[in-house]
């Protein structure tokens, strides 16, 4: 049995839909570049504090958006110092 709240159901134009399906096929592929062009499509803006942005950026995407935990992940820790969260800023 599910209850499904429509109270929270929004309306989102064309380019905001294309944008989170390419991030979904991203993740589903295991593409770190085009989960990274997807963000900049969906407007989103970073600051990186890492050397390797595309692989952060895919990685807090596998965290945010997937229901499996990434590979080698045994608990989410988004606070932890290895965390995406801290590495990746939104602008």
């Amino acid at each position: 049995v599910a209850l499904l709240d429509y109270g929270q159901v929004k309306d989102l134009p064309e380019e905001l839909r294309l944008g989170y399906a390419n991030l979904v096929l991203a993740i589903a592929n295991g593409d770190p570049v085009r989960a990274s062009e997807s963000y900049r499509e969906l407007g989103i803006d970073t600051l990186s504090n890492c050397e390797n942005e595309q692989q952060e950026m895919f990685k807090l995407a596998q965290t945010m958006f997937d229901t499996k935990l990434p590979p080698g992940v045994k608990m989410l820790q988004p606070f932890s110092e290895d965390s995406s969260i801290k590495k990746i800023a939104v602008q």
